[in-house]
């Protein structure tokens, strides 16, 4: 889906809460402008409780990914930001996101993510500390420009339902990108969870 006036008005309030410390320009915030900004949440796709592979969806090629819907999370799981559905990255191979044609590029501004202990349904997780780290290629050399890592720490003893962390990419996310490369650490036990994609489509 595209931004709406609730992502802006979201974006703008958090904005009013940073402190005086100097500003460090996000993905969003920095040019080039792409042609088209979208989010992707995955909740139009068939309701899956088990790991079921997502390649293509709205404009972006997913590598080595799968989705699930979380119908119900359960104390110390980890809830997708939207409901239900959010995807996860699947034990083998290197998830990446890379545009599809006639897109040329894309660029990665902010996602919403969360790790869990890997189990054999989507709606069934235990949160877990992880550690994910992206990599951005350029569409132009192909090389690696960019790489931005999160930790997600979850409470020792959760009462509830562990909400996704949101991470917000900085600046040299939002050059003409070929790829963008998304690393779990331990991915044979850990599974990453991502919600929420927002990112940008170059057309040339």
């Amino acid at each position: 889906m595209k931004y709406n006036f609730y992502h802006i008005v979201s974006y703008l309030a958090g904005l009013s809460s940073v402190s005086a410390a100097p500003t460090i320009m996000t993905a969003r915030q920095a040019p080039p402008w792409p042609s088209k900004s979208q989010v992707d949440n995955y909740d139009d796709l068939p309701n899956a409780l088990v790991a079921t592979p997502i390649t293509n969806y709205q404009e972006v090629t997913y590598g080595n990914w799968s989705y699930g819907s979380a119908q119900a999370v359960q104390v110390g799981g980890v809830a997708s930001h939207s409901y239900p559905s959010r995807i996860a990255s699947t034990p083998t191979g290197t998830q990446t996101f890379s545009p599809q044609s006639p897109n040329q590029a894309l660029a990665l501004f902010d996602f919403y993510y969360g790790c869990a202990l890997r189990a054999s349904t989507a709606a069934v997780t235990q949160a877990t500390t992880c550690t994910i780290t992206l990599t951005g290629y350029s569409a132009s050399t192909g090389k690696a420009v960019v790489t931005a890592s999160f930790k997600f720490t979850p409470p020792l003893s959760p009462i509830t339902p562990v909400p996704m962390v949101q991470a917000i990419l900085p600046s040299g996310f939002n050059q003409k990108l070929s790829k963008v490369e998304f690393k779990v650490s331990n991915p044979l036990t850990t599974v990453g969870l991502v919600d929420n994609l927002g990112y940008g489509l170059f057309l040339s």
